[in-house]
C-alpha cells in the first residue's frame, strides 16, 4: 500500500485548524485554503487515513536553528547572524553525508526554514528505509547521535515526534514575512542573498523526473546500523526487571570479566556500551564519569581488536558514539536497567562471560524476572538475551492428521470366494494362513506410510503373498 497521507495544520487570523490527515493531492487545496500563511504538513507519510494508524515512512531529517532573542522584535541582522551560525553546522553535515556516507549532494535537500535556520532532509529511499510504526525515533536516535559526532551546536532535538509538523515550503512565515525555499549547498555561504531569495516562493531545485532516490550502499549500511543499536535499546526497555540494580559495593563477576578479557563477539560494541552504560547508571555512577570508563575501554579494545567493529572508527567517532547511548541511558532512568542476560548474549561459547548465576551477590537486592513478558517476532526469539525469561510470540499452528503414519502391526486376511480359482493353490490364506505380523525390521515398513487406504490394501496384499 502506497503511504499517501499526512497530518496537516494551519493558522488564518486567529482561527487555528486541528491537525487533520489528508492525502497529498489535497496538499494545493490547503495551500489554497490557508492563503499559504503559516501552513503545516507532517514530515511522516502515512498508510491510511485513519489518525490512530501511525505505520509511516519519513527521510532522515534535520533542523537547524540558531539562538535569537524571541522577546523583540527580529531584525534582518540578527536573522542573518543566526544563518550564519547554522549554516556551520549544515556545512558539517553536508561534508559527513558526502564523504562519511558516500551520499551525492544532489540528493540533499537543504530549505532556508523561513526564519533563523535551516532544514535538511535526504529521502528513505536512499537508505532503503521500511516503513514502520516507530520509524521516527529510530531516524531521532540516528540524527543525535550524528549530532554527537559531529558537535552540531544548532540541531534541534525537538523535532522527531509523531506526527511531526513540518513548515510547508514556498509557504510564508508569519513572523518574518519570508518565504521557506530550498536552497543549493553553495549558496549557505550568503545569508543576505538567502533573505533576497526568500521574499517570493521558488521552483524546486531538483525535479523527480531528473533524479530518482536510489539506494546507496554505504548509506543502507550507515541505517541498518543505527536500526541495530536502536532494536538494542527496544530489547532492553522490554526486559525491564521487577527488581532492579540499585547499587553494587564491587564489580560482579560478570562486569570485571567483560572489562578485562575485553569483546568477544563482533559487531557487539553497542551491546557492550549499552550494558556498561545500565550497570554504571544503576550502581549511581554519574554519567560523566560512565562515559569516560566506557570510552577509555572501547578505544583499548578498537586498538587491539579493530575486527570486532563493524565499521572503522576514529577516537572521536567512538568517543561521540559512546556519549550518545550513555546520555539516552541516563535521560531514561527508569527505562533502561542492568540485566544478566543481556551480559551474558556477549559471550561465545569458547569464552562465555563468567556468570556466578545464583551465587551473584547482586541478586540479594535485585529480581531480574522481567516486569512484564516481552512480545517478539518469531525471528527474535532465538537471541541469547531472552534465556530464562518469558516471552510471548504469534505463530501460525499447522497440524496434519496421522493417518498415513499409521501401520500395522498384526493383521488378518478373509477370503470372500464362493469357489475356487485358478490361484487359490498358491495363495497363503487358502492353505489355512489368515493372520500376518509386520517386524520393525521389514523392509515393507516404509512402503506402509504416506500412502492412501487403496494404497496401503495393495502393499498388505503383497506382504501376506496373495496373488
Amino acid at each position: 500500500m502506497r503511504f499517501i497521507y499526512v497530518e496537516s495544520y494551519f493558522q488564518k487570523g486567529e482561527v487555528k485548524r486541528k491537525w487533520k490527515r489528508i492525502p497529498i493531492h489535497e496538499i494545493d487545496k490547503l495551500r489554497s485554503d490557508s492563503n499559504n500563511y503559516n501552513v503545516f504538513v507532517s514530515i511522516q507519510r502515512f498508510k491510511s487515513p485513519i489518525k490512530t494508524d501511525m505505520e509511516h515512512i519519513c527521510p532522515i531529517y534535520f533542523d537547524f536553528d540558531a539562538p535569537i532573542d524571541k522577546k523583540k522584535k527580529i531584525s534582518e541582522a540578527e536573522i542573518e547572524k543566526a544563518l550564519t551560525i547554522a549554516a556551520k553546522d549544515v556545512h558539517k553535515l553536508v561534508k559527513y553525508l558526502t564523504t562519511t556516507i558516500e551520499i551525492p549532494i544532489e540528493y540533499i535537500h537543504i530549505f532556508f526554514s523561513g526564519q533563523k535556520g535551516f532544514h535538511v532532509y535526504i529521502d528513505p529511499e536512499i537508505f532503503d528505509m521500511k516503513p514502520n510504526e516507530k520509524l521516527t525515533y529510530v531516524v531521532k536516535y540516528a540524527a543525535e547521535t550524528v549530532g554527537q559526532i559531529l558537535d552540531l551546536k544548532t540541531l534541534d532535538p525537538s523535532v522527531y515526534s509523531l506526527p511531526r509538523m513540518w513548515r510547508l515550503n514556498n509557504s510564508l512565515h508569519h513572523k518574518t514575512g519570508k518565504y521557506k525555499i530550498e536552497i543549493y549547498y553553495d549558496e549557505l555561504q550568503d545569508p543576505k542573498a538567502i533573505l533576497e531569495l526568500a521574499t517570493a516562493p521558488r521552483e524546486p531545485l531538483y525535479l523527480e523526473d531528473d533524479i530518482e532516490p536510489r539506494p546507496i550502499a554505504e548509506a543502507k549500511q550507515w541505517w541498518r546500523d543505527y536500526l541495530y543499536e536502536y532494536n538494542n535499546l527496544i530489547q532492553v526497555e522490554e526486559l525491564k526487571p521487577l527488581v532492579p540494580l540499585t547499587t553494587a559495593k564491587d564489580d560482579p563477576i560478570c562486569v570485571k570479566d567483560l572489562i578485562t578479557n575485553g569483546l568477544r563477539l563482533s559487531g557487539s560494541r553497542n551491546k557492550a556500551t549499552l550494558v556498561l552504560a545500565t550497570y554504571y547508571k544503576d550502581k549511581g555512577m554519574s554519567s560523566d564519569v560512565a562515559n569516560k570508563k566506557i570510552s577509555d575501554f572501547l578505544i583499548e579494545q578498537y586498538k587491539g581488536h579493530p575486527e570486532l567493529f563493524l565499521s572503522q572508527h576514529t577516537q572521536k567517532d567512538i568517543m561521540a558514539r559512546t556519549r550518545s547511548v550513555v546520555n539516552t541511558v541516563y535521560k531514561n532512568q527508569d527505562k533502561y536497567h542492568f540485566l544478566c542476560s543481556y551480559i551474558r548474549s556477549l559471550g561465545t561459547g569458547e569464552h562465555p562471560i563468567a556468570c556466578e548465576y545464583d551465587n551473584c551477590p547482586l541478586l540479594k537486592t535485585m529480581n531480574q524476572t522481567p516486569a512484564e513478558i516481552a512480545e517478539l517476532h518469531l525471528s527474535q526469539v532465538s537471541d541469547a538475551i531472552y534465556a530464562g525469561s518469558k516471552i510471548s510470540t504469534k505463530v501460525n499452528v499447522q497440524g496434519k492428521s496421522n493417518d498415513t503414519l499409521v501401520i500395522p502391526k498384526k493383521f488378518r486376511i478373509e477370503c470372500n470366494l464362493k469357489k475356487e480359482d485358478e490361484w487359490c493353490a498358491t495363495c497363503p490364506v487358502h492353505k489355512g494362513h489368515d493372520e500376518f505380523n509386520v517386524s520393525g525390521q521389514d523392509r515393507k515398513l516404509l512402503d506402509m506410510i504416506y500412502i492412501n487406504d487403496q494404497g496401503l490394501r495393495r502393499v498388505i496384499q503383497e506382504h501376506a503373498g496373495i496373488p
